[in-house]
């Protein structure tokens, strides 16, 4: 046979490398012995048959990120013929876990946190990449990638304040790629946010129930829950309350972290603070507005105003009638029915009861006031 092809090689992995060719220009013969070589040694041989299509194989169990060469031994009943020699590559493996190294800079901060790493070492092939991923401990969402490329110091920012993630470090060759262990965190915490407004209920004429749910955003351990009152309302405008004070304050742990039972991390060595109260000694039938303070380590969150009336109470204070003569038979009463002034209700008024007291000296016996 006459000029045979040399074998073209393609490298699938850090091991493989996967090798082709065609039948020579010139086989001069219905049948053909191939014999393919690798840097000298005979690595594969096959018989082909006319007709003669392009014959393949696998060379595995190589070295990462390593030359060979090879070529083609033909022959045939009378003789044989080499081909020119190719050289191919195999792929970079990727390098092993125990050489990435993922350290913490610093403290993380509530929504970040810095990171930093060495360059494994290059034996057996240059890492092409470092990818820097999180994902929260106790959640099944996907990996996060902050950061991407050569460097060996990044930032991974985006974070939830005080939650718990597990940060990982994965290098990557042209072979593939290989990830640390993981690095467990937690950032730190932030003033709360989202603090609904408190739920008021009148539980008498001069008393109120609040009661509320901790904010949707903790960002920590809620450890003060504090509720400020103002009222009663002045005028018609509810915007005329006079100034607030505080009414209540409770103190405690409330950690909203979410950790499995039998966590380590889970901690409940006090009792939450209390999210309700009763709030005595208010006018009846009166306008008041609350809201809710709820603290951590890192500050504070307030919630809108709720504004609820207390319940109808008996009638504080009527003025006395006026009364004149009319005539020797009459007398005409009249009275003030002004909210503030000639009354004060408490209450929508129903019925007004007019009661004439008529004094008497005549029967020694019988009561010296008449009521009807």
């Amino acid at each position: 046979p006459l000029q045979q092809p040399a074998p073209i090689g393609l490298a699938l992995s850090y091991s493989s490398i996967h090798l082709s060719w065609n039948p020579p220009d010139s086989p001069n013969s219905h049948r053909l012995n191939y014999t393919l070589m690798r840097d000298g040694q005979s690595v594969h041989t096959i018989q082909s048959h006319f007709p003669f299509s392009l014959e393949s194989f696998e060379d595995g169990g190589l070295f990462p990120f390593t030359n060979y060469s090879y070529w083609l031994i033909t022959a045939n009943v009378a003789g044989q013929t080499i081909s020119a020699s190719a050289s191919y590559q195999t792929l970079g493996a990727p390098p092993s876990a125990e050489e990435l190294h993922l350290n913490l800079l610093g403290r993380p901060g509530p929504t970040s946190a810095r990171f930093n790493w060495s360059i494994p070492r290059n034996d057996t092939g240059p890492v092409e990449r470092f990818v820097l991923s999180s994902v929260e401990s106790f959640n099944k969402a996907e990996p996060v990638i902050h950061y991407t490329g050569l460097s060996t110091e990044a930032l991974a920012s985006g974070l939830k304040s005080f939650t718990q993630y597990s940060v990982t470090l994965e290098a990557c060759s042209s072979g593939g790629c290989t990830s640390g262990p993981p690095l467990s965190l937690l950032t730190a915490a932030a003033p709360p946010k989202n603090q609904s407004a408190p739920r008021i209920n009148a539980t008498g004429p001069h008393t109120l129930h609040g009661s509320w749910d901790p904010p949707s955003q903790p960002n920590g351990i809620i450890t003060k829950y504090e509720v400020f009152l103002r009222g009663p309302m002045e005028s018609k405008n509810v915007s005329a309350f006079n100034s607030e004070r505080r009414v209540f304050s409770s103190s405690g742990w409330l950690d909203p972290s979410v950790f499995p039972e039998g966590s380590p991390t889970k901690r409940s060595t006090l009792s939450p603070p209390e999210s309700s109260t009763n709030i005595e000694g208010l006018q009846a039938f009166s306008a008041y507005q609350l809201r809710v303070v709820s603290i951590n380590s890192a500050g504070n969150v307030t919630s809108e105003w709720t504004t609820a009336h207390t319940s109808e109470g008996v009638p504080e204070f009527v003025a006395p009638p006026v009364v004149s003569a009319l005539s020797p038979t009459s007398l005409n009463v009249t009275w003030n029915s002004t909210e503030g002034h000639g009354i004060i209700s408490r209450g929508q008024v129903t019925e007004y009861r007019v009661n004439l007291l008529t004094e008497q000296t005549t029967n020694p016996y019988a009561p010296p006031v008449v009521s009807q």
